[in-house]
């Protein structure tokens, strides 16, 4: 559990660490939703069967199962199971949408990456490795925040959903009906918390992924001040080490503009 963690906890100054590190358990949700497929043939095919069930029942089932819902169950639901099948609705309509953008923006990843690696290589001494570690584990601990919050919420609706003896999200499902038997209830209940759970993992990604670059180069620009407001303050330089550090903030600001 240590071990899982330690990236929440500023690693030491004889540690190698880089910002893009910042995004360290967002990556691995990404790749356990279906967005980063390995390169190996057989691995990569089974990998991309795994990201279609994510798409499939995540990102299009449920939003689309939501709407037949109210449709279909209009009559069945009192007032407080309609707004939240409503609620839900809009909300999953807002994932899917946000997939989608981000389809088209998937590429720009891995350029604010190279823009982050640029940056480490011009950090200065201790104290600036030692901004960007804080700033990377904080990175960490509000992903794990936010999915700890994400979480938390939908295994509450799960949990009174089931004790009050009906499915948690109300999926329209045309295959069997959960009211005919136990079974076919559990089936539903948790066939409907996995789907929604693919959902909200998703949505998760996307909610943090800016806030954390963000966060990130805040850290940077923090830097690249203290940088500046040190210029001409060291008596031992000549003018033209005073020169290239000012030529290299300007570099700096040019990069972060990006």
């Amino acid at each position: 559990m240590k071990k899982i963690f330690r990236l929440i906890n500023p690693a030491p100054l004889t540690a190698r660490v880089r910002s893009r590190e910042c995004c360290t358990y967002l990556y691995r949700l990404l790749k356990f939703v279906g967005w980063i497929p390995p390169k190996e043939n057989l691995q990569r095919y089974l990998y991309l069967f795994w990201s279609a069930l994510v798409l499939t029942f995540g990102e299009l089932y449920v939003p689309l199962g939501l709407a037949l819902s109210l449709v279909k169950n209009f009559t069945n639901f009192t007032p407080g199971d309609f707004l939240g099948v409503l609620q839900a609705f809009v909300n999953a309509n807002g994932a899917t949408s946000k997939s989608i953008v981000v389809i088209f923006l998937y590429s720009r990843l891995s350029q604010m990456e190279s823009v982050l690696d640029t940056m480490d290589e011009r950090l200065r001494s201790e104290s600036d490795r030692r901004t960007i570690h804080k700033a990377v584990a904080d990175s960490n601990y509000i992903f794990l925040v936010y999915a700890i919050v994400y979480c938390c919420f939908i295994t509450s609706v799960f949990v009174s959903g089931v004790l009050n003896g009906q499915p948690p999200w109300f999926l329209y499902n045309p295959i069997f009906d959960w009211r005919s038997s136990a079974i076919n209830f559990w089936m539903q209940s948790i066939l409907e918390q996995i789907f929604v759970t693919l959902s909200v993992l998703t949505v998760l990604i996307w909610d943090t992924y800016p806030l954390i670059f963000v966060f990130m180069m805040r850290a940077h620009i923090k830097l690249l001040r203290e940088h500046i407001l040190n210029l001409r303050t060291d008596p031992l330089k000549t003018e033209t080490e005073n020169y290239d550090e000012l030529t290299r903030c300007i570099r700096d600001h040019k990069l972060i503009l990006q």
